[in-house]
Order: structure tokens, then sequence, then C-alpha cells
């Protein structure tokens, strides 16, 4: 039996709003179980205490794995249909389409300059945006790194590592402010330049730049990673997913996984300030 387009949408929303429902709710239920978990006595996190609370919500969590997994099997089988975007694309795109037409060294002298102005515009921006990045993570460090800054005085951890985190959160208000800034005024320089290439175009008449073959083996290593870019990036997404899994595998092997549960229970009821 096939399937119309309107029973396969319908299908993945009702999945989509089930696994939706479930999420909210597991969350809940584990909000739940933490709460009562710590009011149960003065040690609370205990290996034993937490699997007697799981327990309770375990049907609960393997149902909503489950459905996780169904629904991503329902995703695979029943992709949703890919649309032709009609208009709306981005100034890059259309830069980079036009781009491809026009060799920029035949183009009117008054053309080209402007063409030029905007780009270098863009370089001055990319350059700005990555010079600020930098300070924004340097400039921190100088009051994180300084040990008179965390004298960790008994019961003053909280206030320390929240002074920290104004901190950091002030040095990196003026990267969010440029990225703004910069965003806007490269879209519209992208804007400006859709519009000289495309009386470029009209009023000399340009036809498509003929594309030189790579004669060095870097032109022919980029050339190979375009032409292969869906399956290198799919390569790579492998290749960390089973680095991962792998690495799990052995932390639950040597120990780590208890390890590491006894440190997050440390942190919540030490460090936070649950405790």
């Amino acid at each position: 039996m096939k399937l119309t387009d309107k029973t396969k949408k319908g299908i993945r929303l009702g999945v989509a709003i089930a696994s939706s429902v479930l999420i909210f709710t597991v969350g809940i239920l584990f909000i739940t179980s933490c709460y009562s978990i710590y009011k149960s006595g003065p040690s609370p996190f205990t290996r034993a205490s937490i699997a007697e609370a799981f327990s309770t919500i375990a049907v609960w969590v393997y149902i909503t794995l489950s459905l996780v997994i169904v629904g991503a099997a329902v995703f695979f089988a029943l992709p949703p249909e890919e649309k032709k975007l009609k208009g709306g694309r981005s100034p890059r795109v259309l830069v980079k389409k036009l781009s491809e037409r026009v060799d920029i060294d035949t183009v009117d002298t008054r053309l080209k300059a402007k063409i030029e102005k905007e780009r270098e515009l863009r370089h001055v921006l990319s350059v700005g945006r990555i010079a600020i990045s930098v300070l924004c993570a340097v400039l921190p460090l100088f009051y994180l790194l300084n040990p008179a800054n965390f004298p960790a005085v008994s019961g003053e951890y909280n206030s320390e590592i929240l002074r920290g985190m104004v901190v950091y959160l002030i040095f990196l208000a003026p990267l969010f402010i440029y990225e703004v800034i910069r965003v806007v005024l490269s879209d519209l320089s992208y804007n400006k330049e859709h519009a000289l290439l495309k009386q470029a175009i009209a009023e000399c008449g340009i036809s498509p730049v003929k594309e030189s073959l790579p004669t060095t083996r870097f032109g022919k290593a980029v050339k190979f990673l375009r032409e292969n870019e869906k399956p290198i990036i799919l390569g790579v997404r492998i290749a960390f997913v089973g680095c991962a899994i792998a690495f799990i595998a052995i932390g639950i092997a040597n120990g780590g996984m208890a390890d590491v549960l006894n440190k997050a229970i440390k942190i919540c009821t030490e460090c936070i300030g649950l405790g």
C-alpha cells in the first residue's frame, strides 16, 4: 500500500507530538525524583537512593527511549519531501552564483572598484571578528586564573563561581554586539555586490567564467574534496560516533562511569549548592 504525502506527514507529526509529550513528562519525573531524593535525608544522593528513585520511573524512561528510536526509524523510512525554495535565498548564495558567471578582471573599472570595495569590507569584518573573539577569550583569563579572586572561603563557593560567570559574560558582550553588527553590515554588502554583479552582466554582456582544470596536487585535492563533500562529511561523522561509542565502552569497562557518577553526586550536593 502506497502512502500519500498527507498520510506520511500525519504519521511524522503524530510521532513527533507523542515523543515531545513523553520527553516533557520524563523530564518532570526526573526533576520530581531528584527533589524527593534531596529531601530524603542528610546524605541523600547515594547509589541506593538513586536506583530506588529511578526504578519508579524506569518504565516511562524506556517507553520514551523506544518511541524516540521508532520516531527516528519513521523519519528515515518516510522522509519529508524536499521542496526547492522559491526566492528568499540569502544574499551570500546569490552573490556566489553570480560570481561564477562573472570574470572580475573583465568588468568595467568603475564597477570592479565598487565590487572589490564590498569584498574588502567583508574581509575586514571577518578579521575583526577573529580579533575580538581572541580578545574576549583571553582577557577573562586574567581574572579567572588569578587565585586572589577565588580565595575558597568556606561557604563562599557559589558567590565566587557566580562572579566568575558574570565577568566572563561581560567580556562576551562586546563579541555578541559586534557579531550582530557584522551580520547586518555583511548582508548589506552582499546585497550591494549582488546589484553590482547584475549590473555588470547587463551592461557588459559578460560570458560565464571557464573553470580551469587543477594542475597541481593541491588543486586536485581541493577538487576531490568538493566533488565528494557529502560522503567525506558522513564518514567523519560516523568516525566521531564510533570513537564516542568506543570511549564510552572503555569507560564502562575500566570503572570510569562509576567515578563520573560519584563526582557528579559530589558536584550537585557540594559545589552547585543543592546540599
